[in-house]
């Protein structure tokens, strides 16, 4: 009996068999991907772990620094430090503040001392004035200037007594002995007439104030009482140095601002009596 032969189909799906390997393939490059991506997480996540220990380590050795320091009191001198800063800036805004009550006071008590001291700024006398020349006739004009002349009128002139004259030079400039002289009164001729001991004007006078306006900056006390003052001719609200008659500008009341381009004045005080002038 022969034997039967089994047929055997050689038709095989190649595109089946493409896929099935596809779907291989595709899994385990998922599989080994997601090993990868596993083990990136867990060396990432050793890494941040590791971070932070070194970072917390680090925090402990710094707190523990720190209590170290303060147990041997390092930062005290700087508290210490800082609080004597404080002090000396409470300090020193203190005695700005007494300084200047301090000065405000002198310059209270002393700004009476300059009332009769002063020229008219058209006087034959102007620059003896601000140049400390205390002349004889100088300190006659600032005498005359100093009385109520209306007291002294007569018809046409006026007649001051010689020791009135004196008395007044005495007040002010501490002069015992004068020796009189004839002098002139703001353009006016003052004769001294020695039959009737007294000083004649050839027309009445009347006191003649000054545009010269100045104003106390400091006062100070050694061997002298010292009132320094900034001072400028005021005409029609414009500010004028003195010396130069420069125009300096608009006076707003206030000299001290325009005080480096006007006149600053010590006027040298014994007692109540002055004795000498400076100019800066």
């Amino acid at each position: 009996m022969a034997k039967e032969k089994k047929t055997i189909d050689e038709n095989i799906d190649i595109r089946k068999i493409e896929n099935n390997l596809k779907i291989y393939v595709d899994d385990e490059i998922k599989k080994e991907l997601d090993k990868s991506n596993k083990r990136l997480i867990r060396e990432k996540n050793k890494k941040i772990l590791y971070r932070n220990i070194i970072i917390l380590i680090m925090c402990i050795i710094i707190l523990f620094l720190l209590y170290l320091l303060k147990t041997v009191h390092y930062f005290d001198r700087f508290f210490i430090e800082t609080i004597d800063t404080n002090k000396t800036e409470i300090k020193e805004e203190i005695n700005t503040e007494e300084k200047k009550d301090e000065k405000e006071q002198l310059i209270n008590k002393y700004k009476n001392y300059l009332d009769n001291i002063y020229v008219n700024e058209n006087s034959i006398y102007l620059k003896d004035f601000y140049t400390g020349n205390l002349t004889i006739e100088l300190k006659e004009y600032i005498a005359l200037n100093s009385l109520n002349l209306e007291t002294y009128k007569e018809n046409e002139y006026s007649i001051i007594d010689e020791d009135t004259i004196k008395k007044s030079i005495s007040n002010l400039f501490g002069n015992d002995e004068v020796d009189i002289k004839d002098f002139n009164y703001n353009d006016t001729d003052i004769r001294y007439i020695n039959k009737l001991n007294s000083f004649i004007s050839n027309k009445t006078l009347s006191n003649n104030k000054t545009n010269i306006k100045r104003e106390i900056i400091d006062v100070s006390i050694d061997d002298y009482i010292n009132i320094t003052t900034v001072e400028g001719i005021v005409d029609n609200q414009n500010i004028y140095n003195i010396f130069t008659k420069e125009k300096i500008g608009k006076y707003d009341n206030n000299l001290i601002q325009n005080k480096d381009k006007l006149n600053i004045i010590t006027y040298q005080f014994k007692d109540t009596t002055l004795v000498k002038i400076i100019s800066k």
